[in-house]
């Protein structure tokens, strides 16, 4: 009735990047606009990043097309080059979902989650494709720190400096299915 959808599919709210967006500045602007319950789609490809994605918004998902190397299909987020420490930096946030994507030679650490509560990273991997003694400064791969209610499953870290997953000063966590 009444004019509205009766497509059960449709989309949940958020944004589906283009792969024109996948650079620094336009995915944090994405991240900054983000509402409580959108779900951000980023593209396949791999997209060199110069500094750090940083999201602060709760109940947000970020998902890709998958956590492998093959750009033709999977999401992969390169900060090799990038002058600044992590790939990926989420804080203080109550919700985080992220999904099939991958963050590689991020200078610190590849994922960073502070002080959040309700984490889930499933299907992610974090690699350093070089040497990661020579080319980070932190290099833990996935690395929920002070947060509470954390799900770390069916994902890889790869080639880390340090911890490949480091839940670090958390409580109710389950870490499952990883490489």
């Amino acid at each position: 009735g009444c004019g509205g959808s009766s497509d059960d599919t449709a989309a949940l709210p958020g944004t589906v990047v283009t792969p024109a967006q996948m650079n620094t500045e336009d995915l944090n602007t994405i991240l900054f606009q983000a509402r409580p319950g959108d779900t951000i789609t980023l593209p396949a490809g791999k997209y060199t990043l110069d500094g750090p994605l940083i999201m602060n918004v709760d109940n947000v998902t970020i998902t890709g097309g998958g956590n492998g190397t093959d750009p033709a299909k999977d999401t992969i987020l390169s900060f090799k080059g990038a002058a600044t420490r992590d790939g990926l930096q989420v804080a203080d946030v109550s919700g985080v979902t992220l999904t099939k994507f991958g963050v590689e030679d991020a200078v610190g650490n590849g994922i960073f989650i502070n002080n959040s509560t309700d984490v889930v990273m499933d299907t992610v991997r974090a690699e350093w494709t070089t040497d990661p003694v020579h080319t980070s400064e932190m290099a833990y791969g996935l690395y929920p720190v002070a947060c509470d209610n954390v799900l770390v499953t069916n994902s890889k870290a790869i080639g880390t400096r340090d911890a490949g997953v480091y839940v670090g000063q958390s409580q109710n966590i389950r870490v499952v299915g990883n490489e």
